[in-house]
């Protein structure tokens, strides 16, 4: 490869825009200006070789590298002159003139800027994750590049075992597709694992090398949470890896493409609604159900026992308020009509069925859209409006996006005032693997942040140890997870297997991700990182620049100044200047 110059000109008379494109990737990532011309266009009495430029002469005929090794020597100020060539008369004949040369195709360049692929289960930090990618999806990525020679997909030992998908499943067909040992599947050029990586995983990072590597560096994919993880992204960036967030990628309006409302929001309040109604049971002796789909007599008792059951919806209007109003009608309706057909996202109810399910279950919406004024968000009012609904509520769902995450919706002075009343439970659908409990936390302070191992807590479970102590709320119940859409029922109380309802429920979750991350992973794979311009025309490219963490701390200015930890001290420090 030529030395110490920046500028490049490669002579070819090449057809394949695929090898083109690829061989100019290759040396623009390493900072070279390269241009390309025909011998005809080189040799053109109105075009001038840049003073101490390099030449490579790429796979020519013999008349054309004639044409060309002439040309230079009637040029004056050319740096140096490779004959790149795969052709023994060539090589012979240039060998002959004292030309430096090399024999070479350019097989070494890989025709895509992501080579390898390598797919990671979820790490430790989430105990009772089963969701991986599915067969479909990974065949689907590996025909992006099966044509490519080199081309490769990883994926870690026993992947998809969890939702009951063999090695075959995946391999079956496809000869680039090969399981390897976790800690070989982070060589891969692009490291994809739906949820972000611990600091164990980031300190292996730290350790590999990967300089010698074409493309300059591995980078990740995966749901990073720029905004409520600092200190964990602030140690990966200081790293030097790059990496694709999947949550920060959103459309030209700001929505989340990578995104299951539905599955949020209805595992949420499914997870909610169901034990507080268990539980009423045992308090008014109308027994236990074992199932949620019992007799119909079970809830008629307890609505001429109990009454209505009073909801609270913060953010009832966005996305995953919508499907978390929709989704407490629908477990009504089917508490009620135990052997009606499953009801999913596009379920609608007519006005008479309507009118059933509300002498069940009132829901009270509180959204911020309802309080926009001329002169901006109405705070006062709206938290007068929230403060009204949660008075007689027995239980109150946050379905809330904030743009400060250490600003709460409810405060503990709240709940304990409300606590007297009917307030019994607080489901948090907006919950994020937050780094810390002391500023960023849940919208309803003071509850604990679950995750998929855990996430019903009584007002005496030790996850309020972890909160500190001025500031827990005991609620009876708090129902939280920092990872909705892999929650499920289990079918034998404390086993990882899923009841089939919900195991088709994962997976449909993992194809709704994956429709909208095929397209990204094709700009990716022919782009890759470096490639991707935040100004691009393509819907695609642009939301992979959204996603990016330099794209989105500059957005996110305010975010790029955050705490961290040196020796148990807390110290504000910026990230570092080629990450902003």
């Amino acid at each position: 490869m030529p030395p110490d110059s920046r500028t490049l000109v490669l002579v070819t008379e090449t057809t394949d825009s695929g090898l083109v494109q690829a061989i100019e990737r290759f040396y623009t990532q390493r900072d070279w200006d390269v241009s390309f011309k025909t011998p005809d266009t080189y040799i053109a009495a109105d075009y001038s070789v840049p003073e101490n430029s390099h030449v490579i002469a790429h796979n020519l005929t013999h008349d054309g590298l004639e044409k060309v090794v002439s040309h230079n020597e009637e040029e004056a100020g050319i740096g140096q002159f490779l004959v790149h060539d795969n052709s023994s008369e060539n090589l012979a004949w240039a060998e002959k003139r004292g030309l430096t040369l090399e024999h070479s195709d350019y097989t070494h360049i890989p025709l895509l800027a992501v080579m390898s692929i390598g797919f990671l289960k979820m790490d430790t930090d989430y105990p009772g994750e089963l969701r991986t990618h599915t067969p479909d999806f990974i065949k689907d990525v590996a025909n992006l590049g099966k044509e490519i020679p080199g081309f490769e997909i990883w994926l870690e030992k026993d992947y998809g075992k969890e939702l009951g998908f063999s090695p075959e499943d995946y391999t079956d067909g496809f000869e680039n597709i090969h399981f390897k040992k976790r800690k070989d599947v982070f060589e891969a050029d692009l490291v994809r694992v739906l949820k972000s990586y611990n600091f164990e995983d980031i300190k292996k990072l730290e350790q590999l090398h990967f300089e010698d590597k074409w493309n300059v560096g591995t980078y990740f994919s995966s749901m990073m949470h720029f905004k409520t993880r600092p200190q964990r992204n602030r140690r990966f960036l200081e790293a030097g890896k790059k990496a694709i967030s999947d949550d920060s990628a959103e459309d030209e309006i700001g929505r989340r493409t990578v995104f299951d409302s539905y599955a949020t929001a209805y595992n949420g309040v499914y997870a909610g609604l169901t034990h507080f109604m268990v539980e009423k049971y045992k308090d008014l002796n109308l027994g236990t159900p074992e199932h949620w789909n019992d007799e119909k007599l079970e809830i008629e008792k307890l609505r001429n026992s109990l009454g209505q059951i009073k909801v609270t919806v913060m953010g009832g209007k966005g996305c995953v308020g919508r499907m978390a109003v929709l989704g407490l009608k629908q477990i009504i309706w089917e508490k009620l009509h135990p052997y009606t057909s499953r009801l999913d996202e596009n379920s609608k109810f007519r006005e008479f069925e309507e009118k059933e399910i509300e002498k069940y279950i009132d829901i009270r919406v509180v959204d911020a859209c309802d309080f926009i004024k001329p002169g901006g968000l109405d705070e006062k009012e709206m938290r007068k409006a929230l403060l009204k609904s949660v008075w007689d509520s027995h239980i109150v769902v946050d379905a809330t996006k904030r743009p400060d995450c250490s600003k709460m919706n409810l405060y503990k002075r709240d709940i304990r005032r409300y606590k007297k009343n009917n307030l019994e439970m607080a489901i948090d659908l907006a919950a994020d693997p937050y780094d810390t409990n002391k500023k960023e936390g849940p919208s309803i302070q003071g509850i604990p942040l679950g995750n998929v191992g855990q996430v019903l807590y009584g007002e005496d479970d030790k996850a309020y140890d972890r909160i500190r102590t001025h500031r827990a709320s005991r609620l009876r119940w708090a129902v939280s997870c920092n990872g909705w859409p892999g929650w499920y029922e289990e079918k034998v109380k404390g086993s990882k297997v899923p009841t089939p309802r919900f195991k088709k429920r994962l997976i449909s979750n993992m194809e709704k991700y994956e429709s909208a991350l095929l397209p990204m992973f094709s700009v990716l794979l022919d782009k890759g990182y470096y490639g991707i311009d935040r100004n691009a025309a393509d819907p695609d490219e642009y939301m992979l620049a959204r996603a990016q963490p330099e794209n989105f701390f500059r957005k996110h200015k305010s975010l790029s100044m955050r705490p961290r930890v040196y020796d148990n001290k807390r110290a504000y420090l910026p990230f570092p200047k080629k990450v902003i």
